[in-house]
């Protein structure tokens, strides 16, 4: 449908709006940015000024980012505001005060608030970087219930449910939820492995048709996926350390930096994982997972 417009330099703001949206989805970021650039030139244009910020945060451009969620302030309520840099808050070290400023976000939400499983989505996150991973787990179940559709939060909860030793609460979680994502699923196969489900097999080769399905038309925007399939599922850290690094040269989000750290370490390549430390360093950083994580590459030979 935008195929008339798709080249044009200057296409009406909707249209431009939803290129920007499209290419940011399959990480076109520089080319999404581009449309988004000329698009927050009107200040009534909240929407493209938020999906900016987000891919922003996502390049690592965090000064960026964080200038354009405030800047929002005054056009749109405090929630959305809070929404928008409570997260890069928390990436740079400031994790006190993101979880401040989300909890009186939501202290003045109605219980039926629209925003408020965004919220407490982008508060179970935090938390879990801050290391507390049983209350991130608490957040993340009200974050559901308050919007059942959330599947970003679903990912988060199933992922720590794994990680607390807790996977047959995962596989609960994924399975009902038969319209899921290749990152549910990879996410759904390692929880039914760990949990030694007797569905584990056959989810697992329904993975497995679907990476080499996307293998097949050269598709590059699930590397993160990908890099965890080969770490976890086929062992093969180097194809691993390749993805990882790869996907860090487009997207340098904490997940893209923790597969980094991880297959690094799997291969004992040091200078492999640079990019990831120098991640860590410059933001401050300091999930205890990530910080262990950034150690143990830094000890290597």
């Amino acid at each position: 449908m935008l195929a008339p417009w798709w080249l044009d330099p200057a296409p009406p703001a909707k249209v431009r709006l939803m290129r920007a949206t499209i290419k940011q989805s399959v990480h076109d970021f520089d080319g999404a940015l581009v449309d988004l650039d000329e698009l927050v030139k009107d200040d009534r244009e909240v929407q493209a000024q938020l999906t900016r910020a987000t891919v922003l945060a996502v390049q690592a451009r965090y000064d960026d980012a964080e200038r354009a969620c405030l800047s929002l302030q005054g056009k749109v309520g405090d929630a959305v505001v809070t929404g928008c840099v409570a997260p890069i808050w928390a990436i740079r070290g400031k994790v006190q005060q993101s979880l401040d400023v989300l909890r009186r976000s939501l202290s003045r939400l109605d219980a039926r608030a629209p925003l408020r499983g965004w919220l407490e989505g982008i508060s179970g996150e935090v938390l879990a970087w801050s290391g507390a991973l049983d209350e991130a787990v608490v957040t993340l179940r009200r974050a559901l219930q308050a919007d059942p559709s959330d599947s970003y939060s679903r990912l988060l909860l199933a992922a720590l449910l794994t990680e607390l030793a807790r996977p047959a609460e995962a596989v609960q979680l994924l399975a009902s939820h038969p319209d899921r994502n290749d990152a549910e699923l990879l996410e759904l196969v390692m929880a039914a492995k760990a949990a030694q489900d007797p569905r584990a097999g056959a989810l697992e080769a329904e993975l497995v048709e679907r990476v080499e399905a996307s293998r097949r038309r050269g598709d590059s925007v699930h590397c993160r996926e990908e890099a965890r399939y080969a770490l976890r599922l086929e062992g093969d850290g180097a194809k691993a350390l390749s993805l990882a690094k790869q996907n860090f040269e487009v997207q340098r989000e904490p997940a893209d930096v923790r597969v980094l750290l991880e297959a690094a370490l799997v291969m004992k390549e040091r200078s492999a994982a640079a990019p990831a430390l120098v991640w860590m360093k410059s933001t401050g950083f300091a999930d205890p997972r990530f910080t262990s994580l950034a150690a143990a590459v830094e000890s290597l030979p």
